[in-house]
């Protein structure tokens, strides 16, 4: 199991959620992604990361990254907050300052809607 790298507690794992194709498939059904959003997720599928460490596992050295990667994965991560939970997932963390904080998947719960 992994262990979060801030509070040295066990995560759950992501079982449920498979990444093929740029698309990502899970219970609740399934998601398109673009590259930098399915870097993030496979990222994400390992355990908790921090901005940096997503950082380096989504660009890399790479020579096409942009001019500001952690904005880019900040703004990445805004946008799959907003969709992750058509699928029963979301992504929890962030902020944390200068370096950033932890960011880790974990499930929702659907909202149940009162008759």
């Amino acid at each position: 199991m992994t262990i979060c790298p801030t509070c040295s507690q066990p995560v759950p794992p992501t079982a449920g959620l498979e990444l093929r194709a740029g698309a990502l498939f899970s219970s609740g059904g399934c998601l398109r992604l673009g590259p930098v959003a399915t870097g993030i997720v496979r990222a994400l599928m390992s355990g908790p990361l921090t901005t940096p460490q997503l950082v380096e596992r989504v660009y890399g050295y790479a020579d096409d990254a942009p001019e500001f990667p952690k904005a880019a994965i900040n703004v990445t991560v805004a946008k799959l907050r907003r969709r992750l939970p058509e699928i029963g997932w979301t992504i929890s963390g962030g902020g944390g300052g200068r370096g950033g904080g932890i960011y880790r998947l974990v499930r929702t719960v659907p909202d149940r809607k009162v008759a």
